[in-house]
């Protein structure tokens, strides 16, 4: 669970920080404002966000919010203390959940209960698909939504998965039969390149750009069924 921060003070970031830790998560990122916090979520790819109600600047957490609410990524407010006006602006947005700081862990745990449980509102969830590989030492599963793209090293029967946090080197399938095995969940975009199509964010040239600022090679071959791929996804 990738969980990023929202918060203008850096003790209750530290708090929420300690929180996330005690309860198994990983804090991937934190930002101060909205202009930060909208330039560093998509980088950062989070499957949940804890936001203040209360920032500085003309726009406030219930802004972050309304933005989360339509790039459908899960989020739950912070606040020193409930009325009634936030409340109903809050709630427009679609949280998970609502907190009275300091964030504690059994509230924090509930919360992420409640989202497994609602799942469904959102591109992606914490028990979504996932795919079985096995490297030269042991069997590991891998969810959807943590994957970026795969490789592989002159068409050998070995490949390497690209997480959004980490790498997974020496895969035992190649990836031809890793894509064939998967094919909803990947898109080939070069004979040594597949892609998970939601990490994609645009097409340069003879390149895509990933959602965090990674840039990979685009064949020819693939370049027009990429761009109707990314046209159909953009429209739903």
């Amino acid at each position: 669970m990738q969980i990023f921060i929202v918060e203008d003070d850096i003790i209750n970031i530290e708090i929420a920080k300690a929180v996330i830790d005690q309860c198994g998560y990983k804090v991937c990122g934190y930002a101060y404002n909205y202009v930060e916090a909208i330039d560093k979520i998509p980088k950062k790819n989070p499957d949940l966000v804890l936001v203040d109600i209360t920032l500085p600047g003309s726009h406030n957490g219930i802004d972050i919010g309304k933005w989360l609410s339509n790039k459908k990524i899960p989020h739950i407010y912070l606040t020193s203390h409930k009325t009634e006006q936030k409340i109903k602006d809050a709630v427009k947005t679609g949280p998970i959940n609502y907190i009275i700081k300091p964030i504690e862990k059994e509230t924090l745990k509930t919360s992420v209960e409640l989202l497994k449980a609602n799942f469904y509102r959102y591109q992606k969830s914490l028990d979504e698909d996932y795919i079985v590989i096995e490297t030269d030492f042991k069997k590991e599963k891998l969810y959807i939504h943590e994957i970026l793209y795969a490789t592989t090293d002159d068409n050998s029967n070995y490949s390497n998965i690209h997480l959004s946090h980490e790498k997974i080197s020496r895969l035992r399938i190649s990836l031809k039969t890793l894509h064939d095995n998967y094919e909803n969940f990947f898109l080939r975009i070069h004979r040594s390149f597949i892609v998970n199509p939601s990490k994609i964010k645009t097409i340069i040239k003879d390149s895509i750009q990933l959602n965090n600022g990674e840039i990979l090679p685009l064949s020819r071959k693939h370049k027009n069924m990429v761009w109707d791929v990314l046209k159909k996804r953009d429209v739903s």
